[in-house]
């Protein structure tokens, strides 16, 4: 059978005070009714590997600022979370003229494509700590697995700069049985990456981030039947709209916008 397996996702994000995170945090009370868990995130953004090779000559005529202005809006990234590895591709671009509200994206899990020895399970993390957490604990909780390097050398990509979130997640209720919901509050962390692109610093985020994801299965190729791709269809578009309606339900605690 030829069939790619893959997700769609469909995000917004947005940021706040840590301040004010209690006015959230009050609203997700009437909309969650089960204890949000911990998580621990990892991601990797990758770049051409001729991009600097020919920055310099796109950069010295004007005629050359459509190439850069793509190229800087096409990035692969490799995802890592709960053991678990993806490669989120890039989004297709927007209708001239369009301002979308939500971000629309596949993913593909790199584990399904460079089979490797299972790793051992991730430890466990405290919703309770998670925030007290040291950030080598944490980076601890979210390798990369085993042949992502290759995959995306391969590909002729190479790591731009590396990011961590951690924080809560919550799980929305869902009309469909095709599409999870979640809602994640969390701190990011930027580290710069030596010639190894082992981290040499970290710098965490002084505000909260809010990101409203929505995951759907969207497997795609000739070998996929025509009722699940009937079914896909109709459970991305109901995504959308739940993330249409979640954003103006949280317009006046935290707005959500289109997640680059």
């Amino acid at each position: 059978m030829d069939v790619q397996r893959q997700h769609t996702q469909v995000s917004a994000k947005g940021d706040m005070e840590p301040l004010h995170v209690g006015t959230l945090l009050e609203a997700l009370s009437r909309m969650v009714h089960i204890p949000p868990e911990a998580f621990v995130v990892r991601t990797t953004r990758l770049h051409r590997s001729d991009d600097d090779a020919a920055r310099a000559v796109e950069q010295s005529d004007s005629q050359w600022s459509n190439v850069r202005r793509t190229r800087e809006q096409i990035r692969l990234t490799v995802r890592t979370e709960q053991g678990r590895t993806q490669l989120l591709l890039p989004q297709p671009p927007a209708p001239p003229g369009a301002a979308p509200t939500v971000a629309v994206r596949s993913v593909v899990i790199v584990d399904d494509m460079t089979p490797s020895i299972p790793a051992p399970a991730p430890p466990a993390l405290d919703g309770s700590s998670i925030f007290a957490l040291p950030m080598e604990d944490l980076a601890r909780c979210a390798m990369h697995c085993d042949g992502w390097q290759e995959l995306v050398t391969l590909l002729n990509w190479t790591p731009a700069d590396e990011h961590m979130q951690y924080g809560l997640r919550y799980v929305l209720l869902s009309e469909s049985p095709l599409v999870l919901h979640e809602l994640r509050i969390f701190r990011s962390v930027e580290w710069a990456m030596d010639g190894t692109n082992r981290p040499m610093e970290w710098t965490p985020s002084s505000i909260l981030h809010v990101q409203a994801i929505s995951t759907l299965r969207s497997d795609v190729g000739a070998g996929v039947p025509k009722q699940q791709q009937d079914d896909t269809a109709r459970a991305l578009q109901y995504a959308i709209q739940h993330m249409q309606r979640l954003q103006k339900a949280l317009d006046a605690v935290v707005p959500l916008h289109r997640d680059a």
